[in-house]
């Protein structure tokens, strides 16, 4: 009876001393930034060349982000610099003037294959990088998760007949955008057959080339953007270019993105399309 007797005023200080805490819910915005419906597509210029024995790692290495990011990894080869100079076993020079201006543009490489990731810093200093591919995977991944400050969509008319092809671009900013923008659109042709040096074997006579920078149907570093970039309100383009006889049009997208045009080169946005 006595352990009774002291046991029950230690059950109760017990019971009364417990008090509901209630469940912290941060307020909204903090810690949870709001996602928006667009997802960031992640822009890959990879710098390489015919003659870059390394380059096919860049290539498999860019076909295993754009298989694991689908429609929201789009990509572009830039053949420029030395080892862009065509083979005498080639058939094709995939090295264009634009391509050069690019490389000037956008800072030569150290080494091959390099690419630039949506025009943005990465590493020490603040000045645009061209990053070897063991850095690209996780580049794309932390620009994956960024949300857009615009959205942007491609509509294709292609006449098979004239070869005629109309690409549509239409800007949705997704805030109010302030400063100068630029858009830029690409023509790529990927599964192209001809030569390329490779490891051990040397010169592969029926390498498979893809995603290579065929032409710029605006200048190499865009057209202004001169309209008022508002929160909802629609800018669009329309750009016409005719396909070379040599160009396979199953084969070909239209690369577009929207970019910063002054100190910063930051891509905003980019879409890729297949021209049919």
């Amino acid at each position: 009876m006595r352990y009774c007797k002291l046991i029950l005023p230690l059950l109760c200080m017990f019971f009364f001393s417990c008090k509901e805490e209630p469940i912290y819910i941060p307020p909204l915005g903090q810690n949870n930034p709001i996602k928006t419906t667009k997802p960031h597509r992640v822009l890959v210029e990879e710098f390489t060349g015919v003659r870059c024995v390394n380059c096919p790692d860049g290539a498999a290495e860019i076909e295993n982000l754009r298989s694991k990011y689908k429609e929201n990894l789009v990509s572009v080869s830039i053949h420029a610099g030395d080892f862009a100079k065509k083979l005498s076993a080639s058939k094709y020079d995939f090295k264009i003037a634009d391509g050069v201006s690019l490389l000037n543009f956008l800072g030569s490489p150290e080494g091959f294959p390099s690419a630039v990731i949506n025009r943005k810093p990465y590493g020490t200093n603040n000045t645009l990088n061209v990053v070897g591919l063991a850095k690209w995977a996780g580049i794309v991944k932390d620009e994956s998760t960024i949300n857009p400050d615009a959205d942007l969509t491609a509509t294709i008319d292609y006449n098979n007949s004239s070869r005629l092809l109309k690409a549509t671009l239409n800007i949705e900013p997704l805030v109010n955008m302030s400063g100068e923008y630029h858009l830029t659109v690409f023509l790529t042709e990927s599964n192209i057959v001809d030569a390329q040096t490779v490891p051990v074997v040397g010169v592969k006579t029926d390498y498979v080339h893809k995603h290579v920078l065929r032409a710029s149907l605006t200048n190499y570093d865009g057209q202004p953007i001169t309209e008022t970039l508002t929160k909802g309100k629609i800018v669009s383009r329309m750009f016409t270019y005719t396909l070379p006889a040599e160009f396979k049009s199953k084969d070909c997208e239209i690369v577009a993105f929207i970019h910063k045009a002054g100190a910063s080169k930051e891509v905003v946005q980019a879409v890729a399309a297949k021209i049919e």
